[in-house]
């Protein structure tokens, strides 16, 4: 699919740049400076298409190397690849690849890998060994409280989280969690 995706987004590009655009621009450098974003375009494709393709050939070599790793290997492979597409799915569209049914199915074997990759999501991202700082998150510590690591980076990054408890928090807010009554009698009030 990639690769299908690569040849009519790149051929598309192409033929509008070095043709019609330079036609109308008078010089072939004024066209690819009016077609940039389509190029961009065409760059990001060929690049996810190589990423993939070295995937699916590391997969292949796992399943000779590392057998008990393939089948993970293999669905975090497809995942790569469907996520990719599914994201580019315009110019999958655009060029007749796929129709909207399939990127429905696309979409739905998507859930299906994250559901089957849920139970193995920790240790993926631990296998890499990026601290939590690095990921910017909490979730996975090893402590398990992330809670209090979250707290303290938002009053850390919004000062204006340091603030204490609100005063009406204490006297209003507090009894009634407490248990306080909700209607006050006329015995109440005098």
């Amino acid at each position: 699919a990639w690769r299908a995706l690569l040849a009519a987004k790149v051929s598309a590009a192409a033929e509008r740049v070095l043709a019609r655009q330079t036609a109308l621009a008078g010089n072939e450098a004024q066209a690819f400076t009016d077609n940039q974003v389509e190029l961009f375009h065409c760059a990001k494709t060929h690049v996810y298409y190589n990423v993939a393709a070295r995937f699916m050939e590391a997969v292949v070599e796992a399943e000779a190397t590392h057998p008990a790793l393939a089948p993970l290997l293999a669905r975090l492979s497809h995942l790569f690849s469907l996520s990719n597409l599914l994201e580019e799915s315009s110019g999958l569209l655009e060029s007749g690849f796929a129709m909207p049914g399939q990127l429905q199915l696309a979409r739905e074997a998507v859930s299906s890998l994250l559901l089957a990759l849920r139970p193995d999501a920790v240790p993926l991202v631990d296998a890499f060994n990026y601290s939590d700082a690095v990921l910017g998150s909490y979730l996975g510590t090893a402590s398990g409280d992330i809670y209090t690591g979250y707290l303290h980076q938002v009053q850390r990054l919004v000062p204006e989280n340091k603030v204490s408890v609100a005063p009406y928090i204490l006297t209003q807010v507090k009894p009634l969690m407490q248990g306080a009554d909700l209607i006050s009698t006329d015995e109440d009030e005098e």
